[in-house]
């Protein structure tokens, strides 16, 4: 119904209340009047039907519109009771009606076609001539309904006022009764017209699937048939909007359940369905994202296990966790067969068996820390082992609760076996080292004593006192390389032993230069040294650092020619807190390749034949490895080929000063000593033999060990020289362990002569008994020092 249609219903109805009232009025207050007005109230045709009963209910009087009500003439109406033309059911109900008034009550009134209609009269007492009041029967149906259809209309539109839907309702022409305020809105910049398609341009701009580019949402005439529409994606262009909808529609019915008109309700979903698909991009994206993790986590060689809950009952991982764990790929590796994954770890760090809860994910998922560089061992029951290797990391919410755990572990067992491999050829190298030094220090020992013989009892002419230097030479040569050899494999190793004490930088510098200047001579190279004044107080071993500096003078001698001349200088730099020691020569120089491995074991300048200077290439290694175990720093410069080389080295001064010492007074000289030298090989024991001899003692010679416990219990010696590696059942450590057994030795003073020389040697010696370990060959002034330093009660 249109909207001026309703609101000039109810200005015609509050003007027909105000003369109903009026003329009410006037009747009771000039009862002279009540006939001509009662005519005039009666006879308007504008007010509603009444009727006017007398005391004792009968009609006495109508008006037109109330006889057309009832279908009857008024005159069939008049002088007969109110109750026989009442449905009978509301007979009691319009008696009470009767008795209360004023009042208003809904009464059934029969018409003439036997069809009864639902009334709702007004009773109203109106005085009368006879002293009791008759009543007066006012027809409010209409009235009441437009009441109620106010009431309803100012309902509607306040509802339609609140909807955030944008309703339409629409006349069978398309033409718009109303509209609610989102509809409004909705429209924008196109104002509400009669015309509901000028109001609203609701054609698609984007066509569903089928159907054609800016065809109608819908068609009206179907809707007035009974069709409705439901939740119609609908994409509209409103003026320069884009906006996404969903329409419903449906017919507007009346009482009588016919079409009136169309109610279409409008919902804007377009931010909704811009988060819909923001969600859905985001998704896809987190799908490509775990795909992207996927691949990449499967081309991963570690593997990944993830844990989704804190007790780790549920474990995923990437292809190389399952194939490691021998798991069906999807299955929970946690359940996995032929063992649980928890049984199967077995070792974890230091070797000892594995209880579950103290896997690492376990670790990781229950007490929340990150478990670092793990190592265990994955044992199957086919009897295979892999070892492997990783970390846990366990998972948090964004609250910080734990959530589950992520690990990842390589397998190393190629690397293990790699190792133990390398391992094991480390150790038989070093055997292979220590067998070859046993065996080329056997024979210089005899050489060497044979010389020093040559040097007590040969003729002292200048020719063979010349060859007899050559030979200590080489033999001395031949001793250096044995040594550096071993001493660079201790390194590489960790396990060469430094004596550290304090000592002067200055007089170990100062002797190495005397000790070379007599090499560098022989070769036509002058030495020219530069050293601090004063003492140059460091932490070091005196016997390596000065092994280090002859290392550094020996190659300057092989890379120089005749007429060139090496530089040695010590300069103590305390605002540095370290002392500086360079060697510089003018020899044949380093190209920038050969400066980037010249610390390297076996690397050497120039491999030509006609450029062979001899050695190893072990002595700048083994500097190198020296003085940065004395906590210093070794380099090398050169301008190039033919420009000579420079060798620097840093070391930290001792700036604490060492506690004051009582002087030691000397030792007395020493009487001859009885010596029993044990020694299987015929040479070295004739040789030295006759050198001890020669010095003063009393020598006794066994060539193994049953003769040399035979003999030391005859000769009771004082000193016990004897060999390691005697033939036999009885070896040196063997024989020593006797000799500190029995009585008449206990107290002899052991020394092992022995061409091995490692830390283990030397250990195994003291263990056995010995006293001192000195590796073959001995120099005779070291062992007559030696002999002249024991005390009378050895």
């Amino acid at each position: 119904m249109p909207t001026d249609h309703l609101e000039s219903l109810t200005s015609q109805n509050a003007e027909l209340r105000r003369r109903l009232q009026e003329a009410e009025e006037k009747l009771l207050a000039q009862s002279d009047l009540r006939d001509s007005l009662s005519t005039a109230l009666f006879a308007d045709e504008l007010l509603p039907p009444m009727a006017l009963l007398a005391a004792d209910g009968n009609l006495v009087r109508c008006s037109e519109r109330f006889s057309e009500l009832l279908q009857r003439p008024g005159a069939e109406l008049l002088g007969h009771s109110l109750l026989e033309f009442v449905a009978p059911l509301n007979q009691p109900l319009c008696e009470t009606l009767l008795q209360a008034a004023p009042t208003e009550g809904a009464l059934a009134l029969m018409r003439s076609d036997g069809r009864a209609i639902s009334l709702i009269l007004g009773v109203r007492p109106v005085p009368s001539e006879t002293g009791s009041d008759d009543l007066l029967l006012v027809d409010l149906t209409d009235q009441k309904r437009q009441v109620q259809l106010a009431a309803a209309e100012s309902l509607a539109r306040s509802i339609l006022e609140q909807t955030v839907e944008a309703i339409v309702v629409c006349d069978r022409m398309g033409v718009i009764l109303r509209a609610s305020r989102a509809a409004r809105e909705l429209a924008g910049e196109n104002p509400l017209r009669r015309d509901f398609s000028a109001a609203f341009p609701l054609r698609q701009s984007r066509a569903p699937l089928g159907a054609e580019k800016g065809a109608p949402l819908f068609q009206l005439r179907p809707i007035l048939q009974g069709e409705t529409i439901r939740h119609q994606a609908v994409s509209l262009s409103i003026g320069a909007r884009r906006v996404e909808l969903l329409l419903n529609a449906g017919p507007l019915l009346n009482e009588r359940q016919e079409a009136m008109g169309a109610v279409v309700a409008l919902t804007d979903v377009t931010e909704q369905r811009q988060i819909e698909q923001s969600l859905s991009a985001s998704e896809t994206r987190e799908r490509v994202r775990a795909a992207e993790l996927d691949t990449v986590l499967n081309a991963v060689p570690a593997a990944v296990w993830i844990a989704t809950d804190p007790r780790c009952q549920e474990i995923t991982g990437n292809l190389a966790a399952y194939e490691l764990t021998r798991t069906p790929l999807g299955r929970n590796i946690s359940a996995t067969s032929p063992a649980p994954l928890e049984r199967t770890f077995s070792e974890f760090r230091e070797g000892r068996p594995v209880p579950p809860h103290e896997l690492p994910m376990q670790v990781a998922a229950r007490d929340g820390v990150e478990i670092r560089d793990a190592e265990l061992t994955l044992r199957f029951f086919d009897g295979e082992e892999r070892h492997i290797f990783g970390n846990a990391v366990p998972l948090r919410d964004l609250d910080g609760s734990l959530r589950g755990v992520i690990s990842a572990f390589a397998d190393v067992t190629e690397l293990k076996r790699a190792q133990q491999a390398l391992q094991a050829a480390d150790q038989r190298k070093d055997e292979f080292l220590a067998m070859l030094a046993h065996e080329l220090r056997n024979p210089l020992a005899p050489i060497r004593n044979a010389v020093e013989l040559l040097r007590l009892l040969g003729p002292r002419t200048a020719e063979l006192m010349k060859a007899e230097d050559m030979i200590d030479r080489q033999i001395e040569h031949m001793v250096r390389m044995i040594d550096d050899l071993l001493d660079v494999a201790r390194i590489a190793r960790g396990k060469i032993l430094l004596r550290k004490s304090r000592c002067d930088l200055a007089a170990i510098v100062r002797e190495a230069a005397e000790d070379y200047d007599s090499i560098l001579s022989v070769g036509g190279i002058s030495l020219e040294t530069e050293i601090a004044a004063g003492a140059v107080p460091v932490q070091g071993d005196r016997t390596r650092l000065a092994q280090v500096i002859g290392n550094l003078l020996t190659n300057a001698a092989k890379f120089t020619d005749r007429g060139g001349h090496v530089a040695l200088r010590l300069a103590s730099r305390p605002a540095e807190h370290r002392a500086v020691i360079t060697v510089r020569d003018s020899g044949i120089g380093m190209e920038r390749d050969m400066l980037d491995r010249l610390f390297q074991p076996f690397s050497q300048a120039n491999r030509s034949l006609d450029r062979s200077r001899g050695g190893l290439g072990l002595g700048l290694a083994l500097a190198k490895g020296l003085i940065e175990l004395h906590g210093g720093g070794i380099a090398a410069t050169s301008l190039g080929s033919g420009q000579g080389s420079e060798f620097t080295i840093w070391l930290p001064l001792d700036t604490i000063a060492p506690p004051a010492t009582a002087d030691r007074e000397p030792a007395a000289p020493r009487a001859a000593l009885r010596i029993l030298l044990i020694e299987d090989s015929a040479d070295l024991a004739e040789t030295m033999a006759r050198l001890l001899e020669i010095a003063g003692h009393v020598v006794a010679v066994a060539v193994n060990g049953p003769s040399g416990l035979r003999q030391a219990a005859e000769f009771k010696p004082e000193v016990v020289l004897c060999d390691i590696g005697l033939p036999g059942a009885l070896d040196g450590y063997q024989v020593a362990r006797a000799l500190r057994a029995a009585p008449e030795t206990a107290s002899a003073y052991l020394i092992a002569l022995s061409g091995y020389g490692q830390d283990d040697d030397r250990r195994r010696s003291l263990e056995a008994g010995f006293d001192l370990h000195l590796v073959k060959p001995v120099r005779m002034q070291e062992l007559r020092q030696i002999l002249g330093e024991l005390t009378p009660a050895r």
